[in-house]
């Protein structure tokens, strides 16, 4: 009995603590490319603190609540054995060249930029050349303007994958 009771207290405890962590460099702690026995034994001598001691540190607490606990340690068990790959460049593609008629609204397109790993991206636009114009949305995949006179206008994409950012 003691044994299951064990076990339902951990499937209740992964059921209400959320899951910060997303991949397993985020429980590499030493960094050399694998969850393992160094990282264990890492973690266990920051278990136990909480956000404000002088033990705690951060990284230990993948669920970011402030306290090391179980709850940490059963993501940790997740990753364990995995190896940790480093996040990718996301890929900015700001679409392709335009020429309309003066006055008629341009539509920029950064819809086919993308992130290897397949995070959600966020854009911002910038414009970078010619004639001032007021975009419709600087962080929006597809920022509109209307040019007033015949011209160059250049636009930079940088996309962010809520850890790097696109080469610029």
């Amino acid at each position: 009995m003691l044994n299951r009771l064990v076990i339902v207290a951990a499937i209740l405890v992964g059921l209400v603590c959320p899951v910060v962590a997303q991949t397993a460099a985020d429980a590499d702690f030493d960094g050399n490319g694998t969850v393992d026995i160094p990282d264990f034994l890492l973690f266990v001598d920051h278990f136990g603190s909480s956000r404000g001691d002088g033990t705690y540190d951060a990284k230990y607490d993948l669920d970011n609540n402030g306290v090391v606990g179980i709850s940490d340690f059963l993501i940790f068990v997740d990753f364990f054995g995995q190896t940790a790959r480093s996040n990718q460049l996301p890929i900015a593609q700001a679409g392709e060249d335009q020429s309309v008629d003066k006055r008629e609204t341009v539509t920029l397109d950064g819809t086919n930029s993308s992130d290897p790993e397949g995070q959600r991206l966020t854009f911002t636009w910038r414009q970078v050349g010619g004639e001032s114009v007021a975009l419709s949305g600087v962080t929006v995949a597809q920022p509109a303007f209307r040019a007033q006179r015949p011209g160059i206008y250049l636009f930079q994409l940088v996309v962010h994958d809520g850890q790097n950012a696109s080469m610029r």
